[in-house]
């Protein structure tokens, strides 16, 4: 069993009637990169607020299994834009009492050719980064990072996903986003979370696994299928969508059961020639949209 960082146990929070965070649990294991999913409004922030103590919950519990404190870059990140980069950051360091290495810390973060740059003259991708310094100053074995690339562009998004992927070695990572691109590229644990609710957490492998029921079949034909053996189909077989253009068919079964050497005969028996005929694997975004469309009611 794997060792856990984070511990999230039936955390409740309300702002007056208002029901931000419904008993939610998880856990985010050492050593990972977990991503917190979910849309604006989910109550992701409010969630990295109450593990980091800024926020109290109304009812449940968060162990943090180090002794260090935390390193977090909230969704606005508290720097002093008057201030050089390198003294900011040798500010942030004599107010924790640390002993953290300045050089290496902008070294790490990319910051070292603009460490004599005042931060409001940064773009917002170079803010982000002294933001995630300032994270590590406080020398943690554990980095909270509330929706890091939001506002960047395509490049410094990358350059990000990078730096994110480059801190794993020595840290336990939790950060939240509503890009599930990101997640599929960076992490080895998802929780996903909507309207307060966790819906699923665990490996994203395992996540994909439980989330999901039924395949993705792509098709390709010599000629287009016809509308009356399209209507065949559905009435033959238990779909839940098919998508034709040209001369592919895209199916979307119900169930776990592998029907493509049905389809395939099918198709064979009218005369239809299958040049291709493959599984699709869900990825991400698709069970995401899936799994909180459920929970739009």
């Amino acid at each position: 069993m794997e060792e856990s960082a984070i511990q999230v146990s039936h955390i409740q929070k309300k702002f007056g009637g208002v029901t931000a965070l419904e008993e939610i649990s998880f856990k985010v294991s050492k050593g990972s990169i977990h991503g917190f999913l979910g849309p604006n409004g989910a109550g992701k922030s409010t969630t990295m607020k109450i593990i980091t103590g800024i926020l109290k919950a109304c009812d449940g519990s968060v162990i943090i299994e180090s002794k260090k404190p935390i390193g977090f870059l909230p969704e606005h990140p508290p720097l002093y834009k008057n201030m050089i980069v390198r003294d900011f950051l040798e500010f942030v360091r004599d107010i924790y009492k640390s002993n953290s290495d300045i050089e290496s810390i902008l070294s790490k973060c990319g910051l070292k050719h603009v460490e004599k740059r005042m931060i409001r003259n940064l773009s917002k991708g170079y803010q982000q980064r002294v933001g995630i310094a300032q994270a590590l100053v406080v020398d943690p074995e554990i980095i909270i990072l509330d929706e890091p690339t939001v506002g960047l562009d395509p490049h410094a998004i990358k350059e990000m996903r990078e730096l994110i992927l480059s801190l794993k070695e020595n840290h336990t990572i939790l950060f939240s986003t509503h890009q599930l691109y990101e997640a599929s590229n960076l992490c080895d644990e998802v929780t996903i979370i909507n309207k307060g609710r966790i819906l699923k957490s665990g490996k994203i492998e395992d996540v994909k696994k439980d989330l999901v029921s039924g395949q993705i079949i792509l098709i390709d034909l010599d000629s287009p299928v016809k509308e009356d053996d399209i209507q065949l189909l559905k009435s033959e077989f238990e779909l839940s969508e098919i998508n034709c253009e040209g001369n592919s068919l895209k199916i979307t079964t119900i169930g776990e059961k592998d029907i493509r050497g049905e389809i395939n005969k099918f198709l064979l028996d009218r005369n239809y020639i299958v040049t291709s005929l493959k599984l699709e694997e869900m990825d991400l975004e698709q069970i995401f949209d899936k799994v909180t469309s459920k929970l739009d009611v």
